[in-house]
């Protein structure tokens, strides 16, 4: 679906719609081996203070062996969502972090299904 030039594409448009104009986002497309750790479809590294940050995303063009299917576009908004979610993000909790994450993901999946949902009519 997305390859590229495409993410950069896809993410200028993410970050219009979640209003991270501000942000100076890099996003690099890898292998899972690229990634700090291997069970990750993606991360995101944050310069709050510069308001810089550099997404990391399994290249989709690649096989890979999910339980579920892999959406760059959903990995790539549950990314983008870590920047606005940054500073307060929990650090000494780990049952608050898995739940600040879970969060984050069903905010992701809720926003691209009814984004989807958008284009499909606006183009009927």
């Amino acid at each position: 679906m997305t390859h590229g030039g495409c993410i950069d594409d896809l993410c200028r448009k993410w970050q219009e719609i979640l209003k991270l104009n501000n942000w100076e986002v890099v996003v690099k497309l890898g292998r899972p081996d690229e990634l700090s750790e291997p069970d990750r479809e993606g991360e995101c590294f944050i310069n709050l203070p510069k308001g810089e940050a550099l997404i990391r995303l399994l290249d989709p063009k690649i096989p890979y062996d999910f339980t579920f299917q892999y959406d760059v576009e959903k990995v790539l908004v549950h990314e983008l969502l870590h920047l606005s979610f940054a500073p307060f993000e929990p650090e000494d909790d780990s049952l608050r972090h898995d739940l600040w994450e879970q969060t984050i993901e069903r905010m992701a999946k809720t926003l691209v299904v009814f984004q989807r949902r958008v284009e499909n009519l606006e183009s009927q």
